[in-house]
């Protein structure tokens, strides 16, 4: 059986949440990742509303697409308890299956208190909370990462494919990460070296297709079980600068990450 594909709207953040889920469904993905939730930063996020809701699942229900996750929700000081459970409560709406927060807080204490309090309103709405680690050189991230989810006492790591590598996180590293904890694996690729600055761009603007660069996305596929879905985070600003539109950047990534899925999968 073929590994279900979720395309993330970080691909595509031109578009609608609609027009994502058209081009999921046409070009084969059985879910999308979608943000309920303004993450902050140096743009605005499509995020879905209240009023769009209703339409959004009919569509998706239509087309058979659902939401692998919701991204994503930070983990800082002053979490407005009641906003981030609004957009958990938008995305069990849609039928998510997780919601992706990230470390945004120096005080680990706290950050474990505040990731075992979004698990317990995700838990509410059946949905599996994640953290997904990062940081340029973090080495301590995905130790940290594991601490978190297991001082919580729920939850799952993910494993973004640009974040182990930039964090330094090895292999070995990955491997020994309880399976119990391992939660989907985000694909995405690029050069083996890169600077903070290169680091920054990617994570929200630019990376490559699977593939195409020096990521361990094999040995990466090959610590999540094979039904559970990949997601596809794969920004191509450039790309888009270029002309490519949406479908064409999504068809490239879609088709990309199969061949190094097959890869793995046989």
């Amino acid at each position: 059986m073929a590994r279900p594909l979720s395309l993330h709207h970080l691909v595509a953040l031109e578009i609608t949440a609609a027009e994502l889920v058209r081009i999921a469904a046409e070009l084969g993905c059985e879910h999308v990742c979608l943000f309920t939730l303004d993450p902050g930063g140096r743009r605005p996020y499509p995020a879905v509303t209240d009023a769009e809701v209703p339409d959004l699942k009919a569509l998706m229900d239509d087309h058979g697409i659902t939401v692998c996750g919701l991204s994503s929700f930070p983990i800082g000081k002053g979490l407005d308890f009641d906003v981030y459970e609004a957009a958990i409560a938008r995305g069990a709406a849609l039928g998510a299956s997780y919601v992706s927060t990230r470390p945004a807080d120096g005080n680990e204490a706290r950050m474990t208190e505040n990731f075992g309090r979004i698990g317990e309103i995700a838990a509410g709405y059946g949905i599996t909370p994640c953290l997904e680690f990062g940081g340029y050189g973090v080495t301590d991230a995905l130790p940290q990462a594991v601490r978190i989810v297991r001082g919580a006492g729920s939850g799952k790591v993910i494993l973004d494919a640009l974040h182990v590598v930039r964090t330094g996180t090895t292999m070995e590293d990955a491997r020994a990460i309880d399976p119990a904890i391992r939660g989907y694996i985000q694909l995405c690729d690029g050069p083996r070296e890169a600077t903070g600055e290169d680091y920054a761009r990617e994570g929200g603007f630019d990376r490559l297709p699977p593939g195409e660069g020096m990521f361990p996305l094999r040995e990466l596929l090959a610590l999540i079980p094979a039904d559970r879905p990949v997601s596809l985070e794969v920004p191509m600003e450039r790309a888009r600068g270029h002309g490519m539109d949406a479908w064409s950047r999504a068809k490239l990534i879609i088709d990309a990450s199969r061949r190094v899925i097959s890869e793995v999968d046989g």
